[in-house]
């Protein structure tokens, strides 16, 4: 589950590896970037790069998207709605509002 914040641009590298072992060390590892537009409110999953044996060839997110001003239980944040989005390594463009 990812959740977005809203209020201004956001970015980040997802990193992920085999997670058992040192092959990260060799290369063996990928990174997705995320860039959140505040302006048009929309999240780009960037093309991932690299790969190891055992990755995920489609990943399922769940986007949460948090306006900045919505006051969030923090009890229950865990069963907020969201949209599914299915990652397939390609760049993918979603429009949260």
């Amino acid at each position: 589950m990812l959740h977005l914040y809203g209020g201004k641009n956001r970015r980040f590298t997802l990193y992920e590896d085999e997670g058992t072992n040192y092959n990260y060390e060799q290369g063996k590892y990928a990174t997705i970037p995320f860039l959140y537009d505040d302006k048009t409110q929309t999240l780009t999953i960037g093309e991932r790069s690299g790969s190891f044996e055992g990755m995920l060839k489609v990943r399922r997110f769940k986007v949460v998207y948090r306006h900045p001003d919505l006051k969030v239980d923090a009890l229950n944040i865990d069963e907020a709605d969201g949209r599914i989005v299915n990652y397939t390594g390609k760049k993918l463009k979603i429009k949260l509002k």
